[in-house]
């Protein structure tokens, strides 16, 4: 049997040359979770940060407008979908064979959609509101709920700072105590959830349970990391434990964020009752 051969561009920057049929061989990524829910932004030699609002919902495609220009400063998307593999795949560094690459990539993730469908979609993408986990600040940034403490006995820190506030996640990261660049974990440990008084006891665990960083869970070895981008996903009032080898335990409390709370609007018509909002239990 013979292959059947993809149709090439005679401009390789022209978008996605469509032939009338097509065979997917892969099915397309999840990109929107990448970014939007926990994501695992590079920042290949140390690129500038992303100056991106914390604690809120933003523009999904402002978010990817950013990270893309972060990741590929040289290549300018031709299209919405484009703009989403940019932001959010392993793409090759050279403009030309960034879109030799994303030209395969739409071929092989076309499913039976259209040119028109696959662009549409990704627009639909872009116009959504979402609340970015994993995207670091900038070293000095001085957000109140970016929270950093130094390690014993270590030139390092541990660095806390926000994710969605809608999912109650709090991500973690290691920095450098005099700069404030952050790297990837630089010593030997683990980090556990475990129980501990907590104003949040559905956070609570019974039992001790290993907390890996977002790339290692995702089957990035550590090796593969790139400098700077390993972080771990918490949740707010989440209890932790660093253990570290031959040195003491290190314990800490994830903070609990809470906006200003406004008087409620009530429903006319409606029966309010007066159940307490927190109860505290002991003598």
């Amino acid at each position: 049997m013979k292959s059947k051969k993809s149709h090439k561009s005679n401009n390789k920057h022209q978008p996605y040359a469509s032939s009338s049929k097509r065979a997917p061989t892969q099915p397309e990524q999840d990109i929107f979770s990448v970014i939007a829910s926990s994501s695992a932004i590079p920042r290949p030699d140390h690129r500038p940060y992303l100056d991106i609002p914390k604690n809120t919902k933003v523009p999904y495609r402002d978010v990817c407008e950013k990270v893309a220009r972060n990741l590929h400063p040289d290549v300018k998307p031709r299209n919405d979908w484009d703009l989403l593999q940019l932001a959010s795949i392993p793409l090759p560094v050279k403009p030309e064979e960034v879109y030799v690459a994303l030209d395969k990539l739409f071929d092989a993730t076309m499913m039976g959609q259209t040119h028109a469908e696959m662009i549409q979609g990704a627009t639909y993408m872009l116009g959504l509101m979402v609340e970015p986990t994993g995207i670091k600040p900038c070293p000095g940034d001085q957000d109140k709920s970016i929270q950093i403490r130094p390690i014993p006995d270590s030139k390092y820190s541990i660095r806390l700072f926000p994710g969605s506030f809608t999912d109650a996640e709090y991500c973690m990261d290691f920095v450098d105590s005099e700069t404030g660049e952050s790297v990837n974990t630089p010593f030997e440990c683990e980090l556990h959830a475990g129980p501990g008084e907590t104003d949040t006891p559905w956070m609570n665990f019974p039992h001790s349970m290993r907390i890996k960083s977002i790339e290692v869970a995702r089957g990035r070895k550590f090796k593969d990391i790139l400098p700077g981008e390993e972080k771990y996903i918490l949740r707010d009032g989440q209890q932790c434990v660093l253990i570290r080898p031959g040195k003491p335990k290190i314990r800490f409390t994830v903070p609990i964020r809470k906006r200003p709370r406004s008087e409620p609007v009530k429903e006319e018509g409606t029966i309010y009752l007066d159940f307490p909002k927190m109860i505290e239990l002991g003598p």
